[in-house]
């Protein structure tokens, strides 16, 4: 599995913060020792994490995800994979793309939709392109499950 969608309904929008500015300001970062802006994880309400427990399980923890311009090849270090859902692409153009371990060959690419739950591999050399303005998920980190 590299992509799936995910049947999980669409977040309402009183549960979530859809202005990447406004989360870096409300949310505290994840990542303090991380001295970046270019992808920050932050906390999510408690309303929010709850209303996924049904979906998601009752020991999820769910991030906003701000990232600011594009993300190079690479595999994330530890998860797996991650369930992720974007409320904001970052641009028009913006494709998510995995490689093989050459970090040369093009195994699939996606033009991820908003507003639609999906689980990717993040495991596989992998990278984010066109990014020309914030990106703005919510994601969920797997650690054991590909």
């Amino acid at each position: 599995m590299i992509y799936s969608e995910l049947n999980i309904p669409q977040v309402p929008k009183s549960l979530v913060c859809c202005d990447p500015n406004e989360v870096r300001q409300q949310y505290p970062n994840i990542w303090r020792e991380v001295p970046t802006t270019v992808y920050t994880q932050h906390v999510v309400s408690d309303e929010l994490t709850n209303f996924l427990k049904p979906y998601l399980g009752d020991d999820v923890v769910v991030r906003y995800q701000v990232i600011e311009k594009d993300i190079p090849i690479h595999c994330d270090y530890g998860r797996t994979s991650a369930i992720n859902y974007l409320l904001y692409e970052g641009g028009d153009e913006v494709i998510t793309r995995w490689y093989e371990n050459d970090k040369t060959t093009q195994k699939y690419q996606m033009r991820i939709p908003k507003f639609k739950w999906h689980k990717i591999n993040t495991s596989i050399y992998h990278g984010v392109h066109g990014i020309n303005d914030k990106r703005l998920a919510l994601t969920v980190s797997l650690y054991n499950d590909v």
